[in-house]
């Protein structure tokens, strides 16, 4: 996907890239199914406890990656609705993105 956006907008210096988002974990929340009250659960190596989902939206605001351009390279209104359109034909679609500038 990198590869199109980059042939659509910045074809000769290839600077837009994809990255993945750092998982915020404070974002989720878990439920217990049989009372749908929250629940804490422990984190992998630390004392702390944080709040994961259970109920099919795991992450449901967390962003999975970023299109990031260059700083100081803008869009277009239709320049955005294009960008759009080739990301949502060639993501899953469980996953969500933002674009953001360096």
């Amino acid at each position: 996907m990198e590869a199109m956006i980059n042939d659509e907008f910045d074809f000769i210096e290839r600077r837009i890239k994809i990255r993945t988002t750092d998982v915020d974990l404070d974002a989720l929340i878990t439920w217990k199914k049989t009372t749908t009250k929250r629940i804490l659960i422990p984190s992998h190596n630390t004392d702390q406890r944080f709040l994961l989902n259970a109920k099919g939206q795991i992450g449901a605001n967390e962003k999975d990656f970023e299109i990031v351009f260059p700083s100081g390279y803008t869009l277009s209104e239709s320049e955005m609705i294009k960008l759009k359109q080739i990301v949502n034909r060639h993501k899953l679609s469980t996953k969500k993105y933002i674009v953001v500038n360096e």
